[in-house]
């Protein structure tokens, strides 16, 4: 039974990562598409360590995925505010200098 547990969350992981893939090349914003795989992949991520924690039992090797699940919910959305951040600044300067060109 919890073989069978684990691998579903493995399968409901790997699907969520599937369904972010396709929001990447469905979309046409940036934006859009890193919200799409930010969410997709967290929650892929989340599923799919839940379940290789399950197959490990209570060893060190499932404390050793909890913290690498943590990281990965601290590092992914942090990166994707970063990038989002600097794409957004980038639009800025980019339409400023399309105004600036315009008037020349």
């Amino acid at each position: 039974m919890t073989s069978f547990l684990a691998y579903l969350f493995i399968s409901i992981g790997l699907f969520f990562v599937i369904i972010g893939v396709f929001g990447l090349l469905r979309f046409n914003n940036i934006f859009q598409r890193m919200h799409a795989l930010s969410v997709m992949e967290t929650l892929g991520f989340f599923c799919f360590f839940l379940g290789l924690m399950i197959l490990a039992g209570a060893s060190l090797l499932a404390l050793k995925l909890f913290f690498i699940l943590l990281l990965m919910m601290i590092v992914a959305p942090t990166s994707t505010h970063v990038l989002a951040m600097y794409a957004r600044l980038y639009e800025k300067k980019t339409e400023e200098g399309e105004k600036i060109s315009n008037h020349l």
